[in-house]
């Protein structure tokens, strides 16, 4: 099932359904997940298996031992060495096409 809370540790046990987490999510490397993973304000550590979308205001931080299947979405996404990761990333903000033009 879903799990929710403020802090969140998803730690040794294997979870198919959607967390969601108001601050920050650390998930084990002995924590399969299959579902998506959200944070509201805070970062969300990954040392364990996702299958599913991952979605922070914050960081996304994919430790060495990490394997995630799924997007992400979030301000900043950090990825160690060694992560195994397929999917998309996509980053908070707007980046403007102007600084691409030339000074001519």
């Amino acid at each position: 099932g879903d799990v929710r809370g403020t802090n969140v540790t998803i730690g040794n046990c294997k979870i198919k359904g959607n967390i969601y987490a108001s601050n920050t999510l650390l998930i084990s490397n002995k924590a399969p997940v299959v579902g998506n993973v959200t944070n509201g304000e805070g970062d969300v550590t990954i040392l364990g298996l996702i299958k599913g979308d991952v979605e922070s205001t914050g960081t996304v931080l994919l430790k060495t031992v990490a394997i995630v299947k799924g997007n992400i979405t979030a301000m900043e996404v950090l990825i160690d060495k060694g992560t195994t990761f397929q999917g998309a990333i996509f980053t908070a903000g707007e980046i403007d096409d102007s600084i691409f033009e030339s000074n001519e």
